[in-house]
């Protein structure tokens, strides 16, 4: 017997791309001041899913911005002060929303 999965539901192997996952560090410059470094935390597995891109003028200054949405499994420690690596890219995390609230994948809104 065939068991049909439902359409628009996200399904384990479905993650198929690699990403990498940066974590924010406060260093100490040496001059009493800090910086902030990047540090890979992680690598999982996610679905990237890339949106439309927008190219607007502002100020007379050309503003070029890709935007996607990745999709990983849920027990994930991240918020939106990350940075995630897919594809060579470095992207900065817009909002991250746990899908249907239960607990097992999260949407998140990424940019550069």
């Amino acid at each position: 017997m065939r068991i049909n999965k439902p359409r628009n539901f996200l399904f384990a192997e479905l993650l198929t791309e690699p990403i990498e996952v940066f974590a924010p560090t406060l260093a100490t410059d040496g001059e009493g001041g800090y910086s902030v470094t990047l540090n890979k935390t992680a690598d999982i597995w996610g679905l990237f899913v890339p949106e439309g891109n927008d190219r607007t003028l502002i100020a007379a200054e050309v503003s070029y911005t890709q935007q996607a949405r990745v999709f990983v499994r849920y027990p994930l420690t991240i918020d939106n002060t990350y940075k995630l690596g897919i594809e060579g890219n470095q992207w900065t995390i817009h909002s991250i929303t746990n899908l249907d609230n239960r607990k097992e994948y999260l949407e998140i809104l990424i940019y550069r």
